[in-house]
């Protein structure tokens, strides 16, 4: 891992952009010539796409990337997509569940990595000690699960890769009779418990009717778990005595917009004194939750609530509130007095407050945030920017998870373990510094695209979400978990990474905001890497773009209309729509697919948001409607067409009112739907391999088309994880490489297939 990106050269841009007149109004028939703009720089870098998008926070990220999401989706209004997904889930673990090795696919999967660049973790817990004394340290990922590791961050194994999605709590208990740790793991409102420090799941019942899970977390000094959630409205407490595979209620509470829990982990009252926060008011418990007493009420208008305490002081309460739209820290040094200490302007919900020291308490949001005053002021544990050039010691941006616990190996010590968007960190000086533990084997990368070079197979890019855009030289896989590292070249969130001919010379690639341009393959530069998109048009949050094959200098950017952007001396670039074509009309905002034939690159087919394509046949100048009835609700996200046939055109998408895999052997003018065996769900990559079988990422995992046949077979197997797969490509030597939404590239090497077997 390098410690700083290449040399970025933008100074001579800057001077450059400083006399550049705002663009007049764009003309069919004329070029609009653009300097490359320094955007939204901090340090030579681009912000944080979460500072960006502004204070409105959604569960995952900002609320125009959560548009941007759901809209990929898009479904008929009486359609639940998200419903849809959990039953894939589910329906995927039920299947891994009776797999034997006959049922495995006629393949080997092997993982790439990134190993070094851990992606978006949630959560983190350290285990109980076994009977040797060790302990090992859990991590929950947004999208690749949970993971077990040593607390020095060493030998990470993924422990739920059979269960689909990301981990918003962990807990881990001591096993039975000196077995396996038990572990339950909560993912939004579903619970799942495993006896076996993973190595099989069940998802725990009776949450059925739960609305919302507030906060799971172990009793201290027992085996017993904690859940309080809401149910019919109302807040309750809910308790386990078998490891989380049943729940108890324990307490009902009143009707409450939001709510928190804290227990005391240390002390004489360990375990029994519960604090509850709900319904804008704190209550307490001496006897373990079975009765609480009202306490201090918070003033104004309450709709969030997060509640951390310091068992020092008696104990000492701290309670983020969201009031009357601001979020406030308050804190109580006794069971009836709160008081106000100060604005929080940066606060995703994350708080800690540390069991033996009662002044210091950290919050999280962009940025964590450190006090030794009890919360009257803060100073920042550092900057996101001093990340890049000192991972190893210093805070990814945005935090998602904060846990601090007495320090097991230390009597009297605190440890804290703080979770972003680049890994989870452990501090076991109060929050003063941090140390990444994500650098070796933690593989949870984001990747929306990956780009392997055609000269050099063992060279590959790939842009992610929160880990930016990175370069690896892929090395053989000897051992289980991730074989290669990466560098980061740059921050931020990248895809839809294309270049002329496959190679690394002249690379393009979408950011919310603007196109990057890497120079180079052997000795990358990012030499002029801000391009704007097309002033006033229209485009998805993250526009796709294709080179353009005839010209490396050129690539394609979708919007409203097509465009084409053209390199000119130094720092300009120009653009233009490449036809008089209107996509939006008859419905639709603007194009969300494109791809030009790899045999004959006058073929062109492109679709936009409302599913409706068109084609090509003189290099984009005319194009012509193609037909797909029952096509209404195929929202497009990708379009391949097959190398070997330039009239063989495969588009895929959003597949919950309709197919998600479309098929045309006429060059795009007629559609038939294709997506027999597949499940309902969104597609977002498509590749053809070079014997013509068809291979597909999607948000219910890899799935695999047999040249000839009309039924897709789940490609995953046992050995994949289960996760979202974003993009797939093709590589040179028959291997089709992967890029998911949460457990990084891996790649998958096609084997003679026995006759007659068929994978489940």
């Amino acid at each position: 891992m390098t410690a700083c990106p290449p040399l970025i050269r933008f100074a001579a841009c800057l001077a450059l952009i400083a006399g550049c007149a705002a663009p007049a109004p764009l003309q069919e028939d004329r070029e609009e010539v653009l300097a490359v703009s320094n955007w939204q720089l901090e340090g030579g870098r681009p912000r944080p796409t979460s500072d960006l998008l502004g204070d409105v926070w959604a569960e995952d990220n900002g609320v125009d990337r959560k548009q941007w999401l759901a809209e990929m989706h898009g479904v008929s209004p009486d359609i639940d997509w998200r419903a849809i997904e959990r039953e894939n889930a589910r329906s995927e673990h039920a299947r891994r569940l009776g797999l034997t090795a006959a049922d495995e696919p006629p393949g080997r999967w092997t993982e790439v990595g990134s190993s070094n660049q851990a992606g978006h973790t949630r959560c983190a817990t350290v285990g109980p000690a076994n009977a040797d004394g060790q302990r090992y340290l859990y991590v929950g990922s947004a999208n690749g699960g949970l993971w077990r590791g040593r607390l020095d961050g060493q030998d990470w194994q993924p422990i739920s890769d059979d269960l689909f999605g990301g981990v918003d709590e962990v807990v881990a208990l001591p096993g039975r009779a000196g077995g396996p740790d038990q572990v339950l793991l909560r993912r939004g409102r579903l619970l799942f418990f495993s006896e076996d420090s993973g190595t099989t799941w069940s998802q725990t019942p009776g949450f059925e009717e739960v609305t919302r899970i507030h906060r799971v977390l172990r009793r201290p000094g027992t085996d017993e778990v904690l859940a309080l959630v809401d149910r019919s409205g109302a807040c309750a407490l809910w308790l386990s005595t078998d490891g989380g595979a049943t729940f108890r209620s324990l307490w009902a509470g009143a009707v409450a917009a939001d709510a928190d829990l804290w227990v005391a982990r240390s002390g004489a009252r360990r375990g029994e004194e519960l604090w509850v926060a709900f319904d804008g008011q704190l209550h307490r418990s001496l006897d373990g939750g079975k009765r609480f007493t009202p306490g201090p009420r918070i003033p104004g208008n309450v709709t969030g609530v997060h509640l951390r305490g310091s068992e020092a002081g008696g104990p000492t309460l701290y309670c983020a509130a969201r009031v009357d739209g601001r979020w406030r820290l308050y804190r109580a040094s006794t069971p009836t007095k709160l008081e106000e200490r100060s604005l929080l302007p940066d606060f995703w919900g994350n708080i800690i407050a540390l069991p033996h020291d009662p002044d210091v308490v950290l919050v999280g949001g962009i940025e964590a945030h450190r006090s030794e005053d009890g919360g009257a002021t803060f100073e920042k544990v550092n900057t996101w920017g001093q990340y890049y050039g000192d991972p190893a010691r210093s805070l990814h941006a945005d935090v998602r998870g904060m846990v601090s616990l007495p320090d097991p190996a230390r009597e009297g010590r605190d440890l804290c373990l703080v979770s972003t968007d680049g890994g989870t960190y452990a501090s076991t000086d109060r929050g003063r510094t941090f140390r990444n533990l994500c650098l070796n084997g933690l593989g949870v990368a984001q990747v929306y695209s990956t780009l392997t070079s055609k000269q050099d197979p063992t060279l590959v890019l790939c842009g992610t979400q929160d880990q930016g855009y990175q370069r690896g030289h892929v090395r053989p896989s000897t051992t289980p978990g991730p074989s290669t590292p990466f560098d980061q070249l740059l921050s931020g969130d990248y895809g839809y990474l294309t270049s002329s001919d496959g190679e690394h010379d002249l690379v393009y690639s979408s950011y919310p905001g603007f196109v990057l341009v890497q120079e180079g393959a052997a000795d990358p530069e990012l030499l002029y890497p801000w391009v704007d998109f097309p002033e006033r048009a229209r485009h998805a949050w993250m526009p796709p773009i294709v080179a353009d094959p005839t010209d490396a200098r050129c690539f394609y950017l979708l919007a409203d209309r097509l465009y084409r952007y053209r390199r000119r001396e130094g720092p300009y670039w120009a653009y233009k729509p490449h036809s008089a074509q209107e996509f939006t009309a008859g419905g639709g905002s603007f194009l969300t697919a494109m791809d030009i034939a790899p045999s004959d690159a006058t073929r062109m087919v492109v679709a936009n948001d409302a599913g409706r394509l068109w084609a090509s046949s003189d290099g984009g100048e005319t194009w012509r409607a193609g037909k797909a009835r029952g096509a209404e609700h195929l929202r497009p996200t990708c379009l391949e067409i097959d190398p070997n046939d330039p009239r063989r055109v495969v588009v895929g998408g959003s597949g919950y009112s309709a197919a998600a895999v479309w098929i045309s052997v006429d060059g795009g003018a007629q559609w038939q739907p294709h997506g027999e065996g597949l499940p309902r769900t969104l597609v977002l990559g498509l590749a053809w391999s070079a014997g013509g079988d068809l291979y597909a990422a999607t948000e219910a995992g890899a799935w695999w088309l047999p040249a000839g046949e009309v039924r897709w077979l789940n490609l995953m197997g046992s050995r994949a994880p289960a996760t979202t797969y974003w993009s797939v490509e093709r590589l040179g030597d028959g291997r089709m490489r992967f890029g998911t939404y949460g457990r990084g590239i891996w790649d998958y090497t096609r084997l003679p297939q026995p006759e007659g077997h068929v994978p489940r």
